[in-house]
């Protein structure tokens, strides 16, 4: 159950504890949690300074692979005309590199294969189609009028047309993609990485030296740019906004949750030196357990929630979770009634196999649950962009639409 302060009593000279917190709890008011601008710096201050903060860490063994300390677009002069001078070279290069015919013949393969199951999905969805349409006309025979159904029908004619063709296509076999299709997709086998991603190319490009081993001249502008790990990102970036927010206000309500295959709460009972201490030995290993991390963060809202009705959890990962599809509505309404916002960070990896389909799965789903508490999912691609927007997470103001 939730609870109030005083504001109308509130003396900002007079420290308030739990024994001057006025405590009044209402299921009306406790889902509705969303983040305003407040009117006053007095207000807003003390909002800030009595929201529960949860930080949940990732610490699964892919925190240890580097991630970028900063933008690839400051660290050289990336003009149209010299990144398409990158995908010139890269692909003579491919095509007279090694194994360049096996590769060809391996994506014509795939690419034929592709088509092909492409055209049975698209015919048996035409099926589908004409079945639904034709089931409607029959049921609904004395609801349509006259221009209705012959909208239908005529629908139904079109869709049947389509699907001949689609099953002559399939019985003739001979769906050969085109030469240009088979080059474009082997030049991507070949080199790595798709080079019609500017990203990608730009990050191949300076990680591998490309600029030099391809001849290609590359105004670099002197700012650098080395890979750093991931964990140690986070743990810089968290003991920094740690240190901040205890100097600002030291009654703050700060708990850190680090979790893989397993949930650890290293915040209880400990100093501000003994926590900062052990974010910076982190050990990584395991899997990464999204559901044991934000259960684990809930219950420790719900056992020492906000006085204001304000609790916050901030989840930071770089991997799928096995486990996402277990935070059910039921996970969300909990959280709803408890007044938690959850807001995620997900850093994403540095190179294409590292952020997949099914990376964008887990995305859509653990959005689902983020955007239904009032939070945001925010992916940041670099040491730079997480330490901003960590900053910026950790200070947005959850104020509740009543309080009292």
């Amino acid at each position: 159950m939730t609870g109030y302060i005083d504001l109308e009593n509130f003396d900002d000279n007079v420290k308030q504890d739990d024994s001057t917190v006025k405590v009044e709890t209402s299921q009306e008011t406790a889902h509705d949690v969303s983040v305003v601008k407040t009117e006053t710096t007095k207000l807003a201050d003390i909002y800030d300074r009595f929201q529960k903060m949860v930080y949940a860490f990732d610490v699964s063994d892919s925190m240890a692979d580097g991630i970028l300390p900063g933008e690839i677009d400051k660290v050289a002069d990336w003009t149209p005309e010299t990144l398409q001078l990158f995908r010139v070279r890269i692909a003579e290069n491919s095509k007279a590199g090694y194994g360049w015919d096996s590769h060809l013949a391996q994506v014509k393969t795939a690419l034929t294969t592709a088509k092909l199951e492409g055209l049975r999905t698209e015919l048996e969805s035409t099926k589908e189609e004409i079945e639904n349409l034709t089931e409607e006309l029959k049921d609904n025979a004395h609801g349509l009028d006259a221009d209705e159904k012959t909208e239908i029908k005529e629908m139904v004619v079109v869709l049947k047309e389509r699907a001949e063709e689609l099953l002559a296509e399939i019985n003739a076999g001979v769906i050969e993609p085109s030469l240009e299709e088979i080059e474009a997709e082997a030049v991507k086998l070949h080199a790595g990485f798709d080079i019609n991603d500017d990203y990608q190319l730009k990050l191949n490009v300076y990680t591998r030296g490309l600029d030099k081993s391809l001849k290609v001249p590359l105004v670099r502008t002197g700012l650098g740019l080395t890979t750093k790990s991931k964990i140690d990102t986070v743990r810089i970036s968290a003991k920094d906004l740690i240190v901040k927010r205890l100097e600002k206000y030291p009654e703050a309500s700060i708990d850190v949750i680090t979790f893989a295959n397993k949930v650890k709460v290293i915040s209880t009972g400990t100093t501000k030196e003994t926590l900062l201490e052990k974010i910076s030995n982190l050990h990584l290993g395991g899997g990464t357990d999204i559901f044991a991390a934000v259960r684990k963060a809930i219950d420790l809202c719900k056992k020492s929630p906000s006085a204001l009705a304000t609790n916050h959890i901030i989840l930071v990962t770089d991997g799928e979770s096995y486990t996402v599809d277990q935070l059910t509505a039921e996970v969300i309404d909990e959280m709803k009634s408890n007044n938690i916002v959850l807001d995620l960070i997900f850093i994403k990896g540095m190179y294409a196999s590292a952020y997949t389909p099914t990376y964008e799965r887990f995305l859509e789903k653990i959005k689902a649950v983020v955007t239904a508490t009032g939070g945001e999912v925010i992916e940041v691609s670099n040491a730079e962009a997480f330490t901003k927007k960590l900053r910026d997470v950790s200070s947005r103001l959850l104020i509740p639409a009543k309080v009292g």
